[in-house]
């Protein structure tokens, strides 16, 4: 663009230069012939170098033809293309299949496995020893726990007295050890009313089972010996204030619970080394759980020495707690 309008420019100023001459007249100075032919012979010089120039540059482009047009295309914006992702979506179906008894598939084939005589010998013996060794309790003769009564147990349990006279004493100087007199949990009792009644009923072969009758009568009884401590300690300071009627019952009380004054052997003078001595102690103790334990028998698996002597520190404890809460 630059070469085109210096050549319109170099053309503009000859046509100036032939209107000069025209107008020029014939006689004229050397001086100014001489400008004149300097000026012609540089106007030349420019626009033949401007030409030169312009086909040098029309020959380095190849394939156009006319550069204004070339510019003019070149000057075109690029067209912009806009591509569109294809969003994909997941659907998802749900089938229901309906099945029909009649079209069931047919099961499959398993193989066939032959026992071994001697394997069905031993399973055949073992099942028919199960089924002989008798219970306590059939499941037809099954009831709530508190429903059952002594006549309950089986006819050999009572032709004697040995449930009363043995089994229950025993099982008092088991459960007076236990870690939680209060709580004891139904499979400990279990276990240890089985080990009891073999010791005690060593002619019998009775398996006691899981809320039987005999399970049930042995829960029922270590609640009333715990209950028992409870009744026995009331009748027992019921008698030391009526023996002592010229003290108000509530002022004795008062004295004999401040710093646990009933624990010791004497009440005005506390001393550790009489402690659990006093009488309402000792009483509680004969009557609720020494007179309920007289007649135990041994039992292989228990130490009994141990349960006899240093294993009594819950049933003085038990016999304190019945004390202080009247």
């Amino acid at each position: 663009m630059r070469l085109l309008a210096r050549r319109s420019k170099t053309k503009a100023k000859l046509s100036r230069s032939s209107q000069y001459l025209m107008k020029t007249p014939t006689l004229m100075s050397l001086k100014h012939a001489k400008d004149f032919c300097n000026t012609m012979t540089q106007s030349l010089t420019e626009v033949s170098e401007a030409e030169s120039m312009v086909s040098d540059w029309s020959m380095e482009v190849e394939g156009v033809n006319d550069p204004i047009m070339c510019a003019d295309e070149s000057s075109q914006p690029e067209p912009i293309v806009v591509t569109k992702e294809k969003v994909s979506r997941t659907t998802t179906s749900t089938s229901v299949t309906t099945s029909v008894a009649d079209s069931e598939p047919p099961a499959q084939k398993k193989a066939k496995i032959e026992p071994s005589a001697a394997s069905v010998r031993g399973v055949s013996a073992k099942l028919k020893r199960q089924q002989n060794v008798p219970v306590d309790t059939t499941p037809e003769h099954m009831k709530a726990r508190g429903a059952y009564r002594t006549v309950d147990l089986p006819a050999a349990m009572q032709a004697d007295q040995r449930w009363t006279k043995k089994y229950l004493p025993t099982i008092m100087l088991w459960a007076g050890s236990y870690e939680d007199i209060w709580v004891i949990p139904d499979d400990v009792l279990l276990h240890h009313a089985q080990l009891i009644f073999n010791a005690v009923y060593k002619d019998l072969n009775i398996v006691l089972v899981h809320n039987g009758v005999v399970h049930s009568l042995t829960a029922q009884r270590i609640s009333e010996w715990r209950s028992n401590f409870g009744s026995t300690a009331i009748v027992i300071v019921m008698d030391f204030m009526t023996c002592n009627p010229d003290c108000p019952p509530s002022d004795m009380a008062t004295s004999l619970v401040h710093d646990w004054a009933f624990l010791y052997e004497n009440p005005g003078s506390p001393s550790p080394l009489t402690a659990y001595r006093s009488p309402f102690i000792l009483q509680l103790l004969g009557m609720a759980h020494l007179n309920a334990i007289k007649g135990y028998v041994e039992v292989p698996s228990f130490d009994m020495h141990e349960l006899v002597t240093s294993r009594m520190s819950r049933v003085l404890a038990l016999s304190a707690v019945a004390v202080s809460s009247i």
